[in-house]
């Protein structure tokens, strides 16, 4: 069998969330291929740690928990959502020797599609395989400040962080996540969306591009906040968003977890997580999810909505 690795950061408040993304990968796989799970423990109950590992009843795979060394990330802060897990992934590299690459995924991330397409493809001699930001690609004009090109100035589209597939070799080999973690800690003024940041400036045209499947990012009323123009070029990555076949992103600080999340693509989160031990969890305000959807769904509400977003000021 082929066996595909997978990295993953958590905190015992991230399990449940972590979680639903393994059974996603898990239900979704390829007979011919079986998965070796490292999660960077960022405090994992081993209650937690239990019950993730009964999550290999639905496919045969086998689940490690690696503990960080604090110590070297002691430079990098945390910033709004991001904890300090999110650059425990800089340290892989030296923690995983004996392997040349890995799938790094986020824990707000549900994978629809078997991951070994993914898994195989050729880094053409460069260090990371990784889908284009969407605030990069479809920027908002009135947002552009926190564009990462033009913050970090970089000379083309920067890539998000959710997904990354990472030639460790090369990487070890060129001490590159040394270097991420060390413009990290001297621009910590400049971070924005943290570790993804500080891999952008030291991998600036040193990844893969590819196709949005692998990370379809889903940013609730993004669609909105486009021009027209925008909008019609949008159209293929909404149908994307509808029907998506691949890997699904819940990116910013609102996730479907949350009471107040609208967008139709989090009911994969909540399909995924019933295949948990943390079938039961519900989103606190269900009542508020319905008085939203009531108000979006509001003809007056929608009307004044488009006279705005369709306003020559957007």
């Amino acid at each position: 069998m082929n066996t595909i690795h997978i990295a993953f950061a958590s905190d015992e408040n991230y399990v449940p969330h972590l979680a639903a993304t393994i059974a996603s990968v898990l239900s979704n796989s390829e007979n011919e291929n079986d998965f070796h799970i490292y999660i960077l423990d960022g405090g994992i109950r081993p209650e937690s740690q239990q019950k993730i590992r009964e999550l290999t009843k639905i496919h045969p795979s086998a689940i490690d928990f690696l503990k960080p060394d604090w110590d070297i990330l002691k430079d990098c802060p945390e910033i709004s959502h991001f904890s300090k897990n999110t650059y425990a992934r800089l340290l892989l590299p030296e923690m995983l020797p004996d392997l040349d690459r890995i799938l790094y995924l986020d824990c707000d991330t549900i994978v629809t599609t078997s991951l070994s397409p993914l898994w195989k493809t050729d880094f053409q001699g460069k260090s990371l395989a990784a889908v284009e930001d969407l605030m990069e690609f479809f920027p908002v004009r009135y947002l552009q400040n926190l564009s990462m090109r033009k913050r970090l100035a970089l000379s083309s589209t920067g890539f998000n962080a959710g997904m990354i597939l990472i030639n460790l070799e090369k990487i070890r080999n060129e001490r590159l996540f040394q270097k991420t973690i060390l413009w990290i800690g001297q621009n910590q003024e400049k971070l924005v969306v943290a570790d993804q940041d500080g891999l952008n400036v030291i991998f600036e045209n040193d990844f893969v591009v590819m196709p949005f499947k692998w990370n379809i990012q889903v940013q609730p009323g993004w669609f909105e906040l486009l021009n027209k123009k925008q909008r019609k070029e949008f159209q293929e990555y909404e149908n994307l968003v509808k029907n998506p076949v691949g890997i699904i992103h819940y990116v910013s600080g609102i996730k479907p977890w949350h009471w107040y999340y609208w967008e139709p693509a989090g009911k994969l989160y909540w399909h995924y997580l019933a295949m948990t031990p943390w079938k039961d969890l519900k989103p606190q305000g269900n009542w508020k999810v319905k008085l939203l959807n009531l108000v979006r769904q509001n003809k007056v509400y929608m009307f004044l909505k488009s006279l705005w977003f369709n306003s020559p000021f957007c």
